[in-house]
């Protein structure tokens, strides 16, 4: 699954990539929902690296949670796991409003935009540092 889960967070960094370019333009809502598949798919690569199985959908923090605190070589996510929990759970719920609520006012997420970036392209760094050892 090695060269899966690699390529898994070549993506996560590419949604990264996205959400800035997308804040810089001032396109917050969709920056936003890069943020949120940014760490999606982030978390879901190192599922992919376990060969853990998880389910098709948006939600798979449980089986990350689970690999997480049953698995030593995991000490430093363990450490960070309270916030790549709350981070995650709090970008998906603004993933469908940021994706499909359509408000005409373009900055209505300039703010969680703002303080979510750094703490997403952290985490993720985290992330693909446990694929890469």
């Amino acid at each position: 699954m090695e060269n899966v889960a690699k390529e898994a967070m070549r993506m996560a960094n590419d949604w990264l990539l996205s959400a800035e370019l997308e804040a810089n333009g001032r396109n917050f809502s969709i920056a936003l929902y890069s943020l949120e598949m940014a760490l999606e798919i982030s978390v879901k690569a190192v599922l992919l690296e376990e060969e853990v199985n998880f389910p098709k959908k948006h939600d798979v923090i449980d089986q990350f949670k689970d690999l997480v605190n049953n698995k030593k070589k995991f000490s430093a996510l363990k450490a960070n796991l309270p916030e790549i929990i709350r981070t995650y759970s709090e970008l998906l719920a603004s993933r469908n409003m940021a994706g499909y609520g359509f408000s005409p006012i373009k900055n209505n997420f300039k703010a969680e935009v703002e303080e979510t970036l750094p703490i997403v392209k952290k985490l993720i760094n985290l992330l693909a540092s446990v694929i890469e050892s």
